[in-house]
């Protein structure tokens, strides 16, 4: 039976750079498209469920468990 491959920090630290570079790459599109930026401010929140979903993806990335342990 093969091991279980366990993430680790360094998992944390690739799914935080994803999440950071989808931030940023909104700020690119909404200093781009002239209604964007209008689009994103009327919707706080757009932010706040992108700034929570990615709080809660990396809390149980970094807390899982193997099953036998």
């Amino acid at each position: 039976m093969a091991d279980e491959r366990r993430m680790g920090g360094r998992d944390v630290a690739i799914v935080a750079a994803v999440a950071v570079a989808i931030v940023l790459g909104l700020e690119v599109v909404t200093t781009i498209v002239p209604g964007a930026r209008d689009l994103l401010a009327g919707t706080p929140l757009l932010i706040t469920v992108l700034i929570v979903g990615t709080a809660a993806m990396l809390w149980l990335i970094a807390t899982r468990r193997t099953p036998d342990g």
